[in-house]
């Protein structure tokens, strides 16, 4: 979640649970859908600034 899980306290935690995550050995992350690429540009950073370095996806929905 891009913006932090909607149940979810605070985002910082969501990072820290994504972070557990990589060092089980997720070998990359993708988002969910999200509408302004600054907003995925805003996660990517939060990522960098935890220390997540695997490649991080953008969730996208195909339209017609």
């Amino acid at each position: 979640y891009p913006k932090g899980h909607p149940e979810a306290g605070i985002f910082e935690a969501d990072l820290k649970h994504l972070k557990e995550k990589v060092y089980a050995g997720v070998d990359f992350i993708i988002t969910q859908l999200f509408f302004e690429a600054d907003t995925f540009f805003r996660f990517v950073k939060a990522c960098t600034d935890m220390g997540i370095t695997c490649p991080i996806v953008p969730g996208i929905f195909p339209i017609q």
